[in-house]
């Protein structure tokens, strides 16, 4: 399995009346602009980078223990005999024989029931714009700790069978920091496939879900179904490489990333001087390789790099997620709108804008270093 540093990737400059560059290492690239009728704009820059492995020693072998000598025993004096006495003792009668108690019978255990299955998915998912989320699950519970939700509003969606019971119950349970209180509900599921769903206001929010069932599987599906004043927009660049071997791709394949810069306009009235609209548009890049096997490349190979591609792409898309977080979660703070100049209104847009870079910089690092930079996702090849 092959593991490497993806490289430093830098956006363009933002220009208005103020310019600040603003980058994510690796696999995001911002750059937050503003444009008006009226000046105003900003930045920020972060920068992230993979640790290096850090080799653990193998631990020493224990040495063998001394071997200790065997103590020689000491001469023991042959015991001196005892005559036997002349009178015989007298005889004792054997006491009389007591009938053994007959137990009471005890009554079988009632045996405990059989505890529902709990698994823990630590494994990435995410939602925007025509990319849903789509889980699945048996009977017990299942928690997936890592969705990412790049909506102001999103639709869920699932489907059950009972099997071979007439009816199930489906329990699910969505928490999230940008949620007042967690969205829960319960559906009886009856005999066939049974769907339900039920509209959230997540607000760009990180969440877990949490589904209980004795249904025998089931399926959520998660979609966005508004993100207003955010536009997204997504292309993808490739690059060549030229490759005969599984480390030579996977070292084509760690040049893949997402690069994403996120710009905002508003609009204002001078006397008083308050914004009348904000917005926000994110632009993503995806960067990934383009290679063409040359004649004679064993079929395996290609399958296994056609698998590992799809999987780069995968992980790029969840950077690409949190850039979009991003954007919204700024469209969502920045809510002032009055202002005793404009100076102090492009301040302010400043400083908020700051505030979600340097959070969204933090996230793509947590998510690259969970990731493995798309080790774990099944991005390379083994």
């Amino acid at each position: 399995m092959h593991s490497t540093k993806r490289p430093n990737r830098f956006g363009p400059a933002a220009t208005l009346a103020v310019i600040v560059a603003a980058s994510l290492v690796i696999g995001a690239c911002n750059a937050s602009t503003g444009s008006s009728q009226a000046p105003g704009a900003t930045g920020s820059e972060a920068a992230a980078t993979a640790p290096a492995d850090a080799a653990t020693p193998a631990p020493e072998e224990p040495s063998a223990p001394a071997a200790t000598p065997a103590a020689t025993p000491a001469a023991t004096p042959a015991p001196t005999p005892v005559a036997a006495p002349t009178q015989a003792p007298a005889a004792t009668a054997a006491p009389a024989a007591t009938p053994a108690p007959t137990p009471a019978a005890t009554p079988a255990p009632t045996p405990a029931p059989t505890a529902a299955p709990a698994t823990v998915v630590d494994d990435y998912a995410w939602v925007y714009e025509k990319r849903p989320m789509s889980l699945a699950g048996t009977t017990g519970t299942t928690t997936w700790t890592h969705l990412l939700f790049g909506a102001k509003t999103v639709s869920l969606k699932w489907s059950a069978k009972p099997g071979t019971a007439s009816s199930c119950d489906f329990k699910y349970r969505l928490e999230s920091k940008a949620l007042p209180k967690a969205v829960s509900g319960t559906q009886r599921i009856k005999a066939g496939k049974t769907t339900g769903s039920r509209s959230v206001v997540i607000n760009y929010g990180d969440g877990k879900l949490t589904v209980t069932t004795d249904c025998a599987s089931y399926s959520v599906k998660a979609a966005s179904t508004g993100h207003p004043r955010l536009t997204i927009k997504q292309s993808t660049a490739p690059y060549k490489i030229t490759a005969t071997t599984a480390e030579e791709l996977n070292e084509g394949l760690a040049d893949a990333y997402a690069a994403w810069s996120i710009r905002y306009e508003y609009k204002y009235y001078k006397s008083p001087v308050r914004v009348t609209s904000l917005g926000a548009t994110v632009t993503v890049k995806y960067k990934l390789p383009k290679w063409t096997p040359p004649e004679g490349t064993d079929q395996a190979l290609i399958d296994e790099y056609n698998a590992a591609l799809a999987n780069m792409r995968r992980h790029t898309e969840g950077e690409a997620a949190i850039g979009i977080q991003s954007g919204g979660r700024f469209l969502l703070g920045a809510d002032k709108t009055r202002f005793t100049s404009t100076r102090a209104m492009e301040k302010y847009l400043d400083v908020q804008s700051d505030k979600y870079l340097d959070a969204a910089s933090d996230q793509t690092t947590t998510y690259n270093e969970d990731t493995e930079y798309g080790v774990t996702q099944g991005a390379f090849i083994e």
